[in-house]
This record gives structure tokens, sequence and C-alpha cells, in this order.
């Protein structure tokens, strides 16, 4: 079995990553998508996370009619540890430029190291971010490669899958909601 995985935080999951998800499985040598949520996030603030159990939820909801997805939980943080026994690694390129940043690692020697060992990638441009890959098979259509998680937390609502938006609403109001229910979370 050929697998691939798609690593993010899914704060809330969009369009684009159903899409994403959708064009990685018509490839026919891909026999299953994970897509990977990190116990601890690298570079995701908590105060604009909705919990792990909530985005999980919305994961199952929107990937539910496609049973070559499964939705992975990992300790792991940087995103070629995450990667480590897939045969893919699934990511925008605004990720894939963050891949050979070293401050990522504890030294260059770690970073060839792990960059060595990564799986194929697969990566799609990216709001500002566009990847050299001549493959037109992993662009995604201009209004897509826009989408943000970010954006829908802001009110964005378009970008987020029918059959989750109005649950998204209620969770994420506005990132000045969200950050306000962490701060009295925190009090």
């Amino acid at each position: 079995m050929t697998v691939a995985v798609f690593p993010g935080s899914f704060n809330p999951p969009t369009l684009a990553h159903r899409a994403i998800v959708d064009s990685v499985l018509s490839d026919k040598r891909i026999d299953r998508v994970d897509l990977t949520l990190s116990l601890d996030a690298l570079n995701k603030p908590r105060h604009t996370q909705a919990s792990l159990g909530t985005r999980c939820d919305l994961l199952v909801q929107v990937f539910d009619d496609e049973p070559r997805c499964r939705i992975v939980l990992t300790s792991e943080r940087l995103l070629a540890d995450i990667a480590r026994d897939y045969d893919y690694l699934v990511l925008g390129a605004d990720k894939a430029l963050q891949l050979h940043d070293p401050i990522y690692y504890s030294s260059l020697e770690e970073m060839r190291d792990k960059l060595a060992r990564l799986p194929e990638l697969i990566v799609f441009d990216r709001d500002q971010y566009q990847t050299l890959n001549s493959d037109p098979h992993w662009s995604l259509p201009e209004p897509l490669r826009l989408a943000s998680s970010t954006k829908v937390r802001a009110g964005s609502w378009e970008l987020v899958p029918t059959i989750i938006r109005s649950q998204c609403q209620a969770i994420y109001g506005t990132d000045q909601q969200l950050d306000k229910s962490s701060d009295d979370q925190r009090s």
C-alpha cells in the first residue's frame, strides 16, 4: 500500500484541504492519505487553536465519505519526522520552504540528515508561495490556492466545506473571539 501523509493543524479544515486530498487520491499510485495532526504543533500559537478533539471531529465530517483517508495524531513536530515511514509528504509551498529553514533543527547536520530521509514530496502552490513544480496535477484553482484557515477564522466562511460551516462559525467566531475565550480559560 502506498500512503501519503498530509500534516497540518486543520484549524479549521478548508475547501483547499479537501481539494488537495482529492487531487492526491486521484493519482493511481497513492492508495491512502493520512491527515496528521501534531499533539503540539510547531509554530502554531495555542490561543488560535480549537481543541484537538474539535479539529479531529471536523476532519471526520469533511472526509467521512472518503474511505482512503485517515485522521492520525502524532507526537512528532517536525515535518521530516512526521513523514518518516511514509511514501509521500503532501504540503503547501510555504511549508516546503520551512523544510529547508535551519531554525527548525538543532544543527545543519541534523537538517541535512532529515532532509535526506524525506519521502517524495507533493507540493501545492499556496498564496504568494509558488513551487518550481512543473506538474499541473499538483496545482489548485486560484480561489483555493489563496484559501487558509487563518482567513476562515477571520470570517471567510465560504472557504469551509458546507458540511461544517455552521459549526465553524459557532466554534471560531473570529480570531478576536477565540483569543478572548483562550484568555478566559487561562484566568
